[in-house]
């Protein structure tokens, strides 16, 4: 039984000329890759998933005397390569303290992304279990704790780390 070749290649007896590996060349590049096609896609999600976060978080901080700074950081991930990602920094005018949610990444083991949210004096993890459902974790030493990202939690999880430099 004889098995088919995906790329016309010729036998070791035929001639391959340059101008056969230019060909060759060109018709791979304007075939995109499966797998790059769906990193992009993923990276999409990822991304606008970011975005629907931050406005939840602006939302709740809606009334509140705080300065929101949103800017484009660069990560690298090993699949995707280098990408732009939101940052949003939060300054909580009252308490002069600023806290910020840095993207790490979508490819985390256990979950869809995850978040650094890093203040003065502490940081703790934003994981996202599904798309679009975020989880607080926080990690001590003999302890993980895991609770869903909703308003309450945010505005306590805001008020641990600042009340740890207090």
């Amino acid at each position: 039984m004889q098995l088919k070749r995906r790329i016309n290649m010729p036998t070791s007896d035929q001639a391959f000329t340059k101008k056969d590996f230019q060909e060759f060349l060109a018709s791979s590049k304007q075939k995109p890759n499966t797998l790059t096609v769906q990193i992009e896609e993923r990276k999409a999600i990822w991304l606008n998933s970011l975005e629907s976060l931050y406005i939840k978080i602006k939302i709740w901080l809606q009334d509140l005397d705080v300065k929101i700074e949103e800017r484009q950081d660069s990560i690298y991930e090993q699949f995707a390569g280098e990408y732009k990602v939101p940052v949003l920094v939060i300054n909580f005018l009252e308490l002069n303290e600023n806290i910020g949610f840095f993207p790490i990444g979508m490819f985390v083991l256990g979950a869809d992304g995850k978040v650094e949210v890093a203040g003065r004096f502490s940081k703790v993890s934003l994981i996202e279990k599904s798309w679009d459902k975020w989880e607080i974790l926080k990690i001590t030493p003999g302890n993980v704790e895991r609770t869903e990202l909703t308003e309450e939690n945010f505005y306590k999880l805001i008020k641990q780390m600042v009340q740890i430099g207090n």
